[in-house]
C-alpha cells in the first residue's frame, strides 16, 4: 500500500542566508510511503497509517529553521524511519522561488529510505 502526502505548501525560514532565515520563503513538501498491505482495515484508521501524523511531523519538522534543505529533508527522512509500518519512503522538498534566481519556480531535493 502507499500513501501520498502531495505539495504540502508550508511557510518556513529555511536558508543558507540570514536573510532567507528572517524573511522566510515558500517550501512545497511531497512525501511518498511504502506500508505492507492492510489484512483487514474494517473501515478502522487503527488499521492503516493516520496520515494527519505525517502531516504532523511535516510542519514540526519545516518549523524548524535550518540552513540547507537536505538537512531538512534528512530530519523528516530520520521521523519516518521511527515508524516501523512504514517500510519505503521519498521525501521532496521544493523551495519556491529561491533567492538569487529569478527565473527559477523551484529548487528541489529527494531523499529516500527503504528497510
Amino acid at each position: 500500500m502507499q500513501i501520498h502526502l502531495n505539495k504540502i505548501k508550508v511557510y518556513a525560514y529555511h536558508g543558507w542566508y540570514e536573510e532567507e532565515r528572517k524573511t522566510g520563503h515558500w517550501f512545497e513538501v511531497t512525501v511518498k510511503l511504502t506500508m505492507p498491505d492492510p489484512h483487514d482495515l474494517n473501515d478502522e484508521l487503527s488499521g492503516t497509517l493516520n496520515y494527519e501524523t505525517i502531516y504532523a511531523l511535516v510542519l514540526e519538522t519545516m518549523n524548524k529553521p535550518q540552513r540547507l534543505l537536505e538537512t531538512v529533508a534528512q530530519q523528516l527522512i530520520t521521523e519516518l524511519q521511527r515508524i516501523n509500518s512504514i517500510s519505503k519512503a521519498s521525501v521532496k522538498l521544493s523551495k519556491l522561488s529561491p533567492a538569487m534566481m529569478d527565473q527559477t519556480k523551484k529548487v528541489s531535493i529527494v531523499l529516500k529510505f527503504k528497510r
